[in-house]
């Protein structure tokens, strides 16, 4: 899908639009091949988002935007065959795709795309003893993953990061200069800022020996952090789930390590706008996820109703 999408950009790009299009002349393909292409490597993770945009051409490739009715959007639900978060991140794009097209001048009114009801968020995190069966298997594998899959999990359980900007973490990132043992500055140059937030969270000495000795050993100057052999690892998911087995943890996805950061902090009582500025939240999200979490949580409500 991507491949045809190439030579279908190659081909358009010889006409440039004239002003805003009406749903009726302007092409779905149309639509998303431009967004991909001026706006997809500002995604937090960009080759997850062509995956998505890959998925809604095999479905929307020959449509015009006219088509885009509620009754073709719950057609791509059947096709899509996704959990609800799944199928709200994929219609997102589509939504983001058309509204870019408007933004941009180059459709005239973008239809509506009504999104999936946000599923309630996930109440998982691992315990102490779950996170450490966790890292030992993560070491219990081959030799040429063993170095990145432990490095990402103890990354992940350290600094709350989101799975891409740890996958996407690269050397010039990590500040050993700075601070009292070095600073990991999560927003890359020239990193187009989102509402997915990305903080700069200082290391401890722990946490300060192992990045120096994963430089040492599999490291350079410049490239990723999370590599095996120097190439970037783009998805963790493979050897992370087989890790999940063999400890015999359910229901833990890498992002479960965050939210697993976010929990312990809680609950050894970081105040929650610490422990927002840590993981890159708002405080209201902070609150939401985790104040349920703190030993102060209510203190003061249940004093005052002594």
């Amino acid at each position: 899908a991507l491949a045809a999408l190439g030579e279908f950009l190659a081909d358009r790009r010889a006409s440039a639009y004239q002003g805003p299009q009406p749903a009726e002349s302007v092409m779905i393909s149309q639509v998303l091949a431009d967004y991909l292409e001026e706006r997809g490597a500002d995604q937090s993770q960009p080759a997850v988002v062509a995956g998505r945009v890959g998925k809604l051409l095999d479905f929307f490739g020959g449509d015009f935007v006219s088509a885009i009715t509620s009754k073709r959007l719950t057609a791509y639900r059947s096709f899509s065959k996704v959990q609800a978060g799944t199928l709200r991140r994929e219609l997102g794009i589509l939504r983001a795709a058309l509204g870019y097209a408007v933004q941009e001048q180059r459709l005239l009114r973008a239809p509506f795309v009504r999104l999936p009801d946000a599923p309630p968020g996930k109440e998982r995190w691992l315990t102490r003893s779950e996170a450490a069966s966790l890292l030992w298997q993560s070491r219990n594998t081959r030799t040429d993953t063993r170095m990145y899959l432990s490095l990402y999990v103890r990354l992940a359980l350290y600094t709350g990061a989101r799975p891409g900007a740890l996958t996407g973490l690269r050397w010039p990132q990590i500040r050993f200069e700075q601070g009292d043992f070095g600073v990991i500055d999560f927003n890359p140059p020239g990193r187009t800022k989102t509402d997915k937030g990305r903080a700069r969270v200082p290391l401890n000495s722990k946490m300060r020996s192992v990045l120096l000795r994963a430089k040492a050993m599999h490291g350079s100057d410049l490239g990723p952090v999370i590599n095996r052999r120097g190439v970037m690892i783009a998805d963790i998911g493979n050897s992370f789930q087989a890790a999940l087995e063999r400890a015999g943890i359910e229901g833990v996805t890498p992002h479960t390590l965050r939210h697993t950061c976010g929990t312990w902090m809680a609950q050894k009582g970081v105040p929650i706008f610490e422990i927002a500025g840590w993981l890159g939240h708002s405080i209201g999200r902070t609150t939401e996820l985790y104040a349920h979490h703190h030993p102060d949580h209510l203190k003061q409500a249940r004093k005052a109703m002594s």
